[in-house]
């Protein structure tokens, strides 16, 4: 018997994800959503995150926290009708992964594993455009995180500037701790590595990307959206049209 608290939980979170991360490219018109499944080992809960994708009509699905090995990559991708990407950490935390829907169709996909099971790299190729998806679980410690950070910079700024732009998933630590928090961000070091990544992120969408896109007349115009969740952030493209 599936846990109801599962159920509602998993469900409330997808519906309001679901709600921001709409996109349209050209004559496409998908979804991508993120969710932090606090392990995923048991087949139960694995059919309820697939439930819930497929009622939500979610294309691209980041998830965190998928405590996955390669001895139950391959019960993933069975269950799944549409592909699975995964990154191990261990059996007990981390791992980060993608569920494609059996509609999303690029040409191809290029994966890199940035940081085994926190950082994992997927870019879709289309005819006209390509697509880069960033899923992010970041550290808990704080040290760790702050390097981590600094690595995700490096990545954004080897990325190439005609490509479009997703990064999602549970960076643990807030941006804003007024917005986010009721107290301080207890490691303000990481905090402030992450502003830099965010102004980063923020040129990406609102500076010369952004004009290129808007002449670009085969994918959409990039935008950045405001943080709809604590430790979430995201950028996401919308059509023009």
């Amino acid at each position: 018997m599936i846990k109801r608290e599962w159920y509602l939980f998993i469900f409330i979170l997808l519906f309001v994800l679901s709600l921001a991360f709409s996109i349209s490219i050209t004559m496409d018109v998908f979804k991508v959503g993120s969710l932090n499944v606090n392990g995923a080992r048991e087949t139960q809960k694995r059919a309820l995150v697939f439930e819930m994708a497929k009622m939500k009509h979610i294309d691209v699905l980041f998830l965190q926290e998928t405590h996955s090995d390669a001895g139950i990559e391959a019960d993933w991708s069975r269950e799944w009708e549409g592909e699975v990407i995964l990154s191990h950490n261990t059996t007990l935390s981390g791992g980060v992964g993608y569920l494609f829907s059996r509609g999303f169709t690029p040409t191809s996909l290029e994966v890199r594993h940035v940081v085994e099971g926190r950082c994992l790299l997927v870019r879709a190729h289309f005819e006209h455009f390509n697509v880069v998806f960033i899923n992010i679980y970041a550290p808990n410690n704080g040290t760790e995180r702050k390097h981590f950070f600094e690595k995700l910079n490096d990545i954004l700024n080897s990325c190439d500037q005609e490509d479009y732009l997703f990064i999602g998933g549970d960076f643990n630590c807030t941006e804003n701790e007024i917005l986010d928090r009721n107290h301080a961000e207890p490691h303000p070091v990481s905090q402030h590595t992450l502003r830099q990544l965010v102004s980063l992120m923020t040129w990406w969408t609102c500076g010369e990307g952004c004009m290129q896109a808007a002449d670009n007349t085969h994918g959409p115009t990039l935008e950045k959206t405001e943080s709809l969740w604590p430790d979430l952030i995201v950028f996401m493209s919308l059509s023009t049209e």
